[in-house]
């Protein structure tokens, strides 16, 4: 069954605090492709070499990257996808894949489509003469069917 929940109202959570949540489940259900116990190695690896805690990802989003490149080489490509896929989904944005995206590339095109502040390394990949508020679509997160 795949339920359907209504976007936060300002009083219950913020736009900025949902998306927030949105990027952090994203990385679990990413991580997850890769099992429980590997998942929580990479948090415990990365908090340890690069000072990147878990609940950090959404703000310190660059270096969790950069740390999952380090411990995965080309797989974090496949896991960054999936992430960004999943974040998408959440936040009920159309994903459409870019080759030379990043990880960070997804989240701050995901949040210009929101009208979120903090999005302007996106826009550099938006169409010529394409306005944020144009990409912007309704905003709601639905669950997912379980993949894996």
């Amino acid at each position: 069954m795949n339920e359907c929940y209504a976007t936060p109202t300002p009083a219950s959570e913020s736009r900025a605090a949902f998306t927030r949540r949105a990027v952090l489940d994203a990385v679990d259900h990413g991580l997850l492709a890769l099992g429980s116990v590997v998942r929580e190695t990479i948090y415990w690896r990365i908090e340890e070499s690069h000072q990147v805690k878990r609940e950090e990802i959404p703000e310190k989003l660059d270096s969790f990257h950069k740390a999952l490149q380090q411990l995965l080489g080309r797989g974090a490509g496949v896991i960054s996808y999936l992430i960004a896929k999943n974040l998408y989904t959440r936040l009920d944005l159309k994903f459409t894949q870019h080759e030379n995206w990043t990880l960070v590339d997804y989240v701050h095109n995901a949040k210009a489509r929101l009208g979120l502040p903090e999005a302007g390394r996106a826009q550099g990949h938006l169409a010529k003469g394409t306005r944020v508020s144009e990409l912007a679509q309704p905003y709601r997160v639905c669950s997912l069917p379980s993949v894996l």
